[in-house]
């Protein structure tokens, strides 16, 4: 289901893409557990995202990710039983999101770009949500 491997390198850009053959209940539940960095509503071209956090990562001295992740709101939906009261389901079932863990990186400066770019931790996402998969 998911693709590459860990040794794949991204198009020189440094950091790993995983294979996650154990499916999106495995990923979620590291993603969730270690908190990943993660950017909501990402545009067709998910490569240029990549570059574009990896570039700005590195001006800012944060570090470099060591991989990434990019799952669909259909996942989100399905995995946590997300619901809204004007729509079936919370995310749009096409929404991109992209991910990457925080080991190595400088988690300060990190926070800060976070808080420009009005991007969440994991974690954040998945919480907001009450049993009924309301927002809060």
């Amino acid at each position: 289901m998911w693709s590459y491997s860990m040794n794949q390198n991204l198009a020189g850009l440094g950091a790993e893409i995983v294979q996650y053959t154990k499916g999106f209940h495995e990923m979620a539940h590291e993603m969730y557990e270690d908190d990943w960095y993660t950017i909501m509503g990402v545009g067709e071209d998910v490569e240029e995202w990549k570059a574009i956090y990896t570039d700005l990562l590195a001006e800012k001295g944060i570090g470099t990710i060591s991989k990434w992740n990019s799952f669909k709101g259909a996942d989100m939906n399905r995995e946590y039983k997300l619901f809204s009261r004007s729509t079936r389901d919370a995310f749009m079932q096409s929404l991109t999101f992209l991910a990457f863990p925080c080991d190595g990186l400088d988690i300060e400066k990190l926070k800060e770009v976070m808080a420009e770019r009005n991007d969440n931790w994991f974690g954040d996402i998945v919480d907001s949500f009450g049993m009924s998969g309301e927002m809060r």
